[in-house]
């Protein structure tokens, strides 16, 4: 799914907005969240590092995959350094970000059952229950009135 990212100022430079939209059809998107922060709680953040930054800016509403969130932490640095008047948009492709994650499992196609195992697995004996034996009778505790359990008027 692509996602893009756009990073805008809000309130003459006090307020930064990170607007999160998701492609639904080819080159349509739909706002998904759109986040406010304060631009000094942001440059604040960035003084400290990158990792700061992301966590300074993901919350509860806005909370994208590492590998997007170092992208929208570049995109606010450009940000924050261009005086904050245009706009800077940054585009996630996520299905690019799962590619390299792992390398496809090899399947292996050429294994045989042992017979052994799948006749242990097969078990063609039937258990045989004692109907000789019958329910026995448990003690209880609990009484129970017979006339009720045998009257069947139906009161419940």
């Amino acid at each position: 799914m692509k996602h893009k990212y756009l990073i805008s100022d809000k309130d003459g430079g006090k307020s930064l907005v990170i607007t999160e939209t998701a492609e639904i059809d080819k080159d349509l998107y739909s706002i998904l969240c759109e986040q406010k922060y304060d631009v000094e709680e942001l440059k604040e953040a960035a003084k400290e590092g990158s990792n700061n930054l992301v966590a300074a800016f993901r919350n509860r509403n806005l909370f994208p995959p590492i590998s997007a969130s170092m992208k929208i932490a570049e995109g606010v640095l450009v940000f924050l350094e261009s005086s904050g008047k245009d706009p800077v948009e940054v585009l996630v492709d996520e299905t690019e970000a799962l590619e390299h994650y792992e390398e496809p499992i090899d399947i292996i196609t050429d294994i045989e059952p042992e017979e052994e195992q799948l006749d242990d697995l097969l078990d063609d004996t039937v258990d045989v229950y004692d109907d000789e034996i019958g329910i026995k009778k448990i003690n209880s505790s609990i009484q129970l009135d017979e006339e009720d359990l045998l009257d069947d008027t139906g009161d419940v």
